[in-house]
């Protein structure tokens, strides 16, 4: 039941999760050990505590109302170093998921040994900006994919000025705030 609680929790701390950006969470800040989710996930989902939702994403994960009343009722405690941890962990990763859904970075392989790799910048639901390159390997496309995500607050700025240098910047409004390149 630890691991569903856990599952519940993240969830119920950062909001609506898709499978893989629960297990980053769940994983990369070291809050679980590695192993399979999809089983506690079956099951907290099974009991009614997790809904499934559509999003631009893929399919996501949020609590239902029974599951905000399991935990709100104190019979779904776990450790309290863990539920801190999962807090102290919660606004960076929900910057992350919003930096993901704004700066979007894929690649493949043809069978010419081309990688094409494809990057795009949103503004809610507008595609503001779209590059499209190819590199010879897949190690140098991935680094590309992950700096595009990491250096997104530098992206828009650095794109604009090396190819309209000087023309004042558009403003976008959004969820997040307002201004030049603001996402």
């Amino acid at each position: 039941m630890n691991t569903e609680l856990y599952i519940m929790h993240a969830i119920n701390e950062i909001g609506s999760l898709t499978f893989d950006q629960l297990n980053k969470f769940l994983f990369d800040t070291g809050i679980m050990e590695r192993e399979d989710l999809l089983p506690p996930l079956a099951s907290v989902k099974e009991k009614g505590f997790i809904n499934q939702l559509l999003t631009p994403q893929g399919i996501a994960l949020e609590l239902s109302i029974k599951g905000e009343e399991f935990l709100a009722s104190g019979g779904a405690d776990i450790n309290g170093e863990v539920k801190k941890q999962i807090a102290a962990n919660a606004d960076k990763y929900r910057a992350l998921i919003r930096r993901e859904q704004d700066y979007l970075a894929q690649y493949g392989e043809q069978s010419s040994g081309v990688v094409p790799i494809n990057l795009s910048m949103r503004n809610n639901d507008k595609v503001i900006l779209k590059i499209s390159m190819a590199t010879e390997d897949k190690a140098t496309a991935k680094k590309i994919c992950e700096d595009w995500v990491a250096n997104s607050d530098k992206t828009y700025d650095a794109v604009w000025e090396a190819i309209a240098g000087g023309l004042p910047k558009p403003k976008f409004k959004t969820p997040r705030g307002e201004g030049a390149g603001a996402l």
